[in-house]
Protein backbone atom coordinates (compact mmCIF):
# COMPACT_ATOMS: atom_id res chain seq x y z
CA UNK A 1 0.00 0.00 0.00
CA UNK A 2 1.51 3.31 -1.04
CA UNK A 3 0.59 6.98 -0.66
CA UNK A 4 -1.90 8.27 -3.20
CA UNK A 5 -0.22 11.64 -3.63
CA UNK A 6 3.46 12.45 -3.75
CA UNK A 7 4.76 14.63 -0.97
CA UNK A 8 6.22 17.97 -2.07
CA UNK A 9 9.74 17.48 -3.39
CA UNK A 10 9.46 13.67 -3.53
CA UNK A 11 9.88 11.57 -6.67
CA UNK A 12 8.56 8.22 -5.45
CA UNK A 13 5.47 7.10 -3.55
CA UNK A 14 6.21 5.98 0.00
CA UNK A 15 4.68 3.00 1.76
CA UNK A 16 1.80 4.00 4.03
CA UNK A 17 2.52 1.39 6.70
CA UNK A 18 5.82 0.63 8.33
CA UNK A 19 7.39 -2.81 8.27
CA UNK A 20 7.57 -3.25 12.05
CA UNK A 21 5.52 -5.89 13.79
CA UNK A 22 2.54 -4.64 15.76
CA UNK A 23 3.66 -5.21 19.34
CA UNK A 24 0.36 -5.38 21.20
CA UNK A 25 -1.06 -8.35 19.27
CA UNK A 26 2.12 -10.28 20.02
CA UNK A 27 1.95 -9.36 23.70
CA UNK A 28 -1.67 -10.48 23.92
CA UNK A 29 -0.86 -13.85 22.35
CA UNK A 30 1.98 -14.42 24.82
CA UNK A 31 -0.24 -13.44 27.75
CA UNK A 32 -3.11 -15.65 26.56
CA UNK A 33 -0.84 -18.68 26.29
CA UNK A 34 0.58 -18.04 29.76
CA UNK A 35 -2.94 -17.78 31.21
CA UNK A 36 -3.94 -21.02 29.46
CA UNK A 37 -0.81 -22.68 30.84
CA UNK A 38 -1.73 -21.67 34.38
CA UNK A 39 -5.41 -22.52 34.12
CA UNK A 40 -5.19 -25.80 32.23
CA UNK A 41 -1.77 -26.99 33.39
CA UNK A 42 -0.95 -27.85 29.78
CA UNK A 43 2.75 -27.65 28.92
CA UNK A 44 1.97 -27.32 25.21
CA UNK A 45 0.57 -23.84 25.88
CA UNK A 46 3.75 -22.97 27.75
CA UNK A 47 5.75 -24.01 24.68
CA UNK A 48 3.51 -21.82 22.52
CA UNK A 49 4.10 -18.86 24.85
CA UNK A 50 7.87 -19.33 24.61
CA UNK A 51 7.68 -19.55 20.81
CA UNK A 52 5.53 -16.40 20.63
CA UNK A 53 7.92 -14.58 22.95
CA UNK A 54 10.88 -15.64 20.79
CA UNK A 55 9.09 -14.31 17.69
CA UNK A 56 8.30 -11.05 19.48
CA UNK A 57 11.88 -10.61 20.65
CA UNK A 58 13.31 -11.38 17.21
Amino acid sequence: MVERCLQPGKEIHRFVWHDRKAWWQQEQAILAYLILTGCLQNEEYHRFSREAAAFYNA
